[in-house]
């Protein structure tokens, strides 16, 4: 058959802790040849970076590229649990990272109804471009979508479509993926060329929030909508949200409703989140039942080694310095639309926190978590740093609940919810707005 009878094609670039992994991975896969006729694949390490493992998916149409596909993350993940297994040195304890960000990639869902894919280069960066989606709305209003670390833009798509099915209001929406992330295959431009900063500590939580401002601008010059006279929604998870409170705090006023979905902490090295057995006051008979002091240390150790803030990752997103820039998550207060003056009112803000029970689970992949050790000390912490997120508005205008059946990745296990919480926003918003 020929290239004009695989029309549609799926490139994945899966990095990896090292060549050798990536190389035992692309001779692993490649035994089993693609059963159906209707689809071609390849497995092969990049040229340009040994640690990458690049396939290739070719298919006569979308329905056979995504069942292919999803079968090939479901043997990817089998020979990365036996790597686990049998070569501890390969993975060491990032082996949950990469398997975690992996299989939370597959292709992605189905576009929302009336989404047209972009590419945008934004001005001050020529030499990339961003992939994003967008629906033009029939009101003034727009709502963009944060990623975090972990989900691509395509994770907010069945959230956006079960809203779409529900709101009557027609707002205008917009996704991206981020520089280096997801269908965005241009790293970040900050990221190159000469600089005394060392790879991964080049552009920071001020150089995404600087991105955003001017992508939010070049997709509403392009799509004729007067921002001025446009309240902004942001809806964000994990390190999403610390970027949409940093937005609204340097750009006062522009922002009408934020939607909050287990909000990154922004002050913990999360290790910290746990007591040190070597400090001078420290009583291990003071321990949650359950917990002994070794598994303290195992939490400890292997948080700080996946989520502390100087750990780099394959986006190149500092967060080095995101404690300095947001050292509370109850300050500073934020400034609604169009409440410049003293004493204006702030933003709409719902705060919605993960399933105790169910991020417990998901904890015991990270090496050295025990649920006892998420249940006494990862969650109260959290939820902590949730309540202190409805102090940055008034009262009257927060809200605040818990996602049942849903971990961290709250768009992803409950996107009913989510397009509840945002509708609720957006006719709050709406009424503000209206003259």
């Amino acid at each position: 058959m020929a290239d004009s009878d695989f029309p549609h094609s799926l490139v994945l670039n899966v990095p990896l802790p090292t060549p050798r992994l990536a190389a035992i991975l692309a001779r692993s896969l490649s035994v089993d040849k693609e059963l159906s006729p209707f689809v071609q694949r390849s497995f092969s390490v990049a040229p340009d970076a040994a640690e990458v493992l690049v396939i290739n998916y070719k298919a006569s149409t979308a329905r056979m590229l995504r069942v292919a596909v999803n079968g090939c993350m479901e043997s990817l993940n089998l020979v990365l649990e036996v790597c686990q297994e049998l070569d501890q040195d390969a993975l060491e304890e990032s082996i949950d990272s990469y398997l975690h960000e992996i299989m939370m990639s597959d292709l992605p869902p189905t576009l929302p109804p009336g989404a047209e894919t972009l590419s945008i280069v934004l001005p001050h960066k020529p030499s990339a471009s961003l992939s994003c989606t967008f629906i033009k709305g029939t009101t003034n209003i727009l709502i963009v979508f944060l990623n975090g670390l972990g989900l691509p833009q395509s994770h907010w798509w069945p959230c956006i479509t079960q809203f779409l099915s529900l709101d009557q209001i027609h707002p205008s929406i917009l996704t991206y993926d981020r520089y280096g992330q997801g269908l965005t295959a241009d790293p970040d431009p900050q990221d190159g060329g000469q600089s005394p900063l060392p790879p991964g500590h080049r552009h920071d939580l001020i150089s995404v929030t600087k991105d955003l401002h001017i992508l939010i601008d070049t997709i509403s010059k392009a799509q004729q909508i007067l921002l001025s006279e446009t309240p902004l929604i942001f809806v964000a998870n994990s390190i999403g949200c610390p970027l949409a409170r940093y937005y609204s705090q340097t750009y006062p006023a522009t922002v009408a409703g934020l939607v909050l979905l287990d909000s990154y902490m922004t002050d913990t090295n999360f290790i910290d989140l746990y007591p040190d057995p070597d400090a001078p006051d420290f009583d291990g008979h003071s321990l949650p039942d359950g917990i002994t002091v070794e598994d303290i240390r195992a939490a400890r150790e292997g948080m700080g080694k996946l989520f502390h803030p100087s750990v780099t990752n394959k986006e190149g997103f500092w967060r080095g310095n995101i404690t300095l820039l947001l050292p509370h998550s109850f300050e500073p207060k934020l400034l609604g639309w169009k409440e410049e003056d003293i004493g204006g009112k702030g933003p709409c803000v719902t705060v919605v926190g993960h399933d105790w029970d169910v991020f417990a689970e998901e904890s015991l992949r990270m090496k050295g978590m025990t649920k006892a050790v998420a249940m006494a000390y990862t969650n109260p912490a959290w939820g902590l740093y949730n309540e202190g997120l409805l102090k940055t508005t008034n009262e009257e205008r927060g809200r605040r609940l818990i996602a049942r059946g849903a971990g961290h990745f709250i768009q992803q296990g409950r996107p009913d919810l989510v397009a509840e919480e945002v509708q609720k926003v957006v006719v709050s918003v709406a009424e503000k707005a209206s003259p």
